[in-house]
């Protein structure tokens, strides 16, 4: 927990290397099927006090994860794998989901609480799943995004989870007060103790698509996202990585 982890821009991706090799002929003939499919994987070690409680990403085919980070696959989806993998991925990395999480979480995620909390209402082929499954796959792959940009998918993505949830502006209120360790790594406007810019942002893109507050609140916020900006505040960065 005392560790410092250094940013690394997404040109020293390429940097990235493998902990442990293993050797195939080592595996089981199942679990060598399972990996040569691409998953979705998360975090098992977590806890609903964390600045964020689901922790979710892609796991590239022949790579073999450990009992902390589980693994997901949907068989049924045939030739729409990677669909199902992204949408899943955008849905449970959102904060409605990781509220609902957090209602039941500890200190661990698996696959028994998991299982026990309801999904959005939007399929991954119906029109809303597959722009929250592109959204996802843009913000994993796509390595010349902006930092800014990537922040833009993900409040859509955000927004678009409400819209499966069938709650609004008010509730996204409400869900934002549950994740007070979000932005400490980020400069905060002139006169406040900390950032609230990711709050601030999210906000303001939910009114803006689903509408649910006042005009004076939404100008509120717009001048609030323009301030935090000016200063080099940036939505989505997690608290360690600080300022890029």
């Amino acid at each position: 927990r005392k560790a410092l982890w250094q940013w690394q821009v997404m040109d020293s991706v390429k940097n990235i290397r493998p902990q442990y090799y293993f050797p195939k002929t080592k595996l089981s003939s199942q679990l060598l099927k399972r990996i040569s499919s691409k998953r979705a994987g998360f975090c098992d070690i977590s806890g609903q006090t964390n600045e964020r409680t689901m922790l979710s990403a892609r796991i590239p085919q022949n790579v073999v994860c450990g009992n902390k980070v589980p693994t997901v696959m949907f068989p049924h989806a045939r030739e729409n794998d990677e669909l199902f993998i992204d949408a899943w991925i955008g849905m449970v990395n959102s904060f409605a989901f990781d509220w609902l999480l957090r209602r039941v979480a500890t200190t661990t995620v698996n696959f028994f609480i998991l299982l026990g909390l309801p999904m959005p209402k939007c399929t991954p082929m119906s029109i809303t799943g597959r722009r929250i499954a592109t959204l996802s796959k843009l913000i994993s792959d796509n390595p010349v995004l902006s930092l800014w940009q990537k922040a833009e998918y993900r409040a859509e993505i955000e927004w678009l989870t409400l819209k499966g949830y069938s709650i609004g502006f008010g509730d996204m209120e409400i869900i934002l007060k549950d994740f007070p360790l979000l932005d400490r790594g980020q400069p905060p406007l002139p006169g406040e103790g900390r950032s609230t810019i990711t709050r601030d942002f999210v906000l303001l893109r939910t009114f803006e698509n689903n509408g649910g507050a006042g005009e004076s609140r939404v100008c509120a916020l717009r001048r609030r996202v323009d301030a935090a900006r000016s200063l080099g505040a940036i939505p989505y960065i997690p608290s360690d990585s600080g300022v890029l």
